[in-house]
């Protein structure tokens, strides 16, 4: 994954043991000459919230090396990308979110409206712990029949095909 991609797009709930491994051109080009590599072009991709396709040869090889790969170093070092500060404010941002959830939930709870989940991924559980959804939804809803009719890994919620939410009608989804 391209941690640069995965902050500005602030997709954080991708963070989980599957998806150990997050980078920024910067050390990935230290990384590669290390092997006797070179970047030549980085293709960004925001699949998954942010990744990247990078293409290698053997360093001196024939092919010309992309103005771009200095060009995404140079927007890294410049927006701090390489220090502790970028890791810092990022908590923020995420614990920011947790907050204006937390304050909304616990107004719309407190108005007795009911509230479902859609989506029983690992980022949705992700989220959910995070957030210290327990006791927020009352279900989760998800496209994927191999889900249905089981729960949610810990919180138990159980997890329906969505036409329950033309069933039910909740108020929040």
């Amino acid at each position: 994954f391209y941690f640069y991609l995965q902050v500005n797009n602030n997709v954080w709930d991708f963070t989980y043991h599957e998806h150990y491994s997050y980078f920024t051109v910067k050390p990935l080009k230290t990384y590669f000459k290390n092997l006797g590599l070179e970047i030549i072009d980085i293709k960004p991709n925001n699949t998954k919230g942010g990744s990247m396709r990078v293409a290698l040869q053997l360093i001196g090889g024939n092919r010309k090396i992309s103005e771009n790969v200095e060009q995404f170093i140079e927007k890294e070092e410049n927006e701090g990308f390489h220090t502790p500060k970028i890791f810092q404010s990022y908590s923020k941002k995420i614990s920011y979110g947790k907050e204006v959830y937390r304050k909304f939930i616990n107004q719309i709870k407190k108005d007795g409206k009911k509230i479902v989940g859609y989506g029983a991924s690992a980022t949705s559980t992700t989220l959910m712990y995070h957030y210290e959804m327990e006791g927020d939804l009352d279900y989760l809803v998800d496209d994927f029949e191999a889900k249905q009719n089981l729960y949610s890994p810990g919180m138990g919620l159980p997890v329906f095909p969505p036409s329950k939410l033309c069933e039910d009608k909740p108020d929040y989804i």
